[in-house]
């Protein structure tokens, strides 16, 4: 991951991308904390958590690791994840973190009509793609 900086004193053109590990943590979130639910459509949000929804449970019908990256805007899960800490770019989460008026109970689960079947074990790694 790498972040565009301006640096102070040059013009824009001197703008130059910074790997986020030369990066001081209170920068990057400094950056990110400007990244709000605000800057986004219900519709935007609502599409987000269904994508990764359905990409958790295509995973979970075929028995699949769920892995890290899932195909969602970055400025997104900036926005629902960006004060939780990040290692090497991802964020490691529980089942709390997920935003409950978007992600709707069971979303993390495909159950059977008896009521058995995967389910996501937390926490998990989500690395924006």
């Amino acid at each position: 991951l790498q972040y565009l900086v301006k640096w102070s004193g040059y013009s824009a053109r001197e703008s130059t991308w910074v790997d986020e590990f030369n990066i001081t943590e209170d920068l990057i979130r400094a950056f990110e904390r400007g990244v709000s639910a605000a800057n986004f459509s219900t519709e935007e949000l609502v599409a987000a958590a269904d994508t990764i929804t359905f990409a958790v449970q295509k995973k979970l019908r075929a028995r699949l690791f769920i892995g890290e990256g899932f195909q969602c805007q970055r400025d997104i899960l900036m926005c629902w994840f960006g004060d939780k800490p990040r290692t090497r770019g991802a964020w490691t989460l529980d089942r709390k973190d997920f935003p409950e008026n978007y992600f709707l109970p069971g979303w993390d689960r495909v159950l059977d009509k008896f009521g058995q079947g995967p389910e996501v074990i937390f926490p998990i790694t989500l690395r924006p793609t």
